[in-house]
């Protein structure tokens, strides 16, 4: 049993080695994730996301699927919505977008009760 973990093994008794191997290719691929993480790919990445997400919260226009999250609710509750009139869009491209601001306005007159 020659694997870099085998001296993690405290009682060897009954452990094969393709049980050995398995660890530690398991051990390898932790290892890979590990370098990974701490990666400046992986960090310009997860800053990307993190500006992406803190412009859509601030930004007073959301599409469906923002527009859902904002409202925690889902996207087919938004088209239904929208289907009836009760929340407007502003088309942009071929997608509605919506100003939450008028949104908030018609959930705070009673007209939309936004589902939690």
């Amino acid at each position: 049993m020659n694997s870099p973990i085998t001296h993690l093994i405290p009682c060897r008794d009954g452990v094969d080695d393709g049980s050995v191997a398995q660890l530690s290719a398991a051990v390898a691929r932790i290892d890979a994730a590990a370098r990974h993480l701490q990666s400046q790919q992986f960090m310009a990445l997860v800053a990307q996301e993190v500006q992406g997400a803190v412009r859509q919260a601030l930004s007073p226009w959301a599409d469906r699927r923002a527009l859902a999250d904002y409202l925690h609710t889902s996207v087919s509750e938004v088209d239904r919505a929208h289907a009836a009139g009760i929340i407007q869009s502003h088309p942009r491209n071929s997608a509605p977008l919506f100003e939450k601001s008028a949104v908030d306005a018609v959930i705070r007159a009673g007209k939309w009760r936004k589902l939690a």
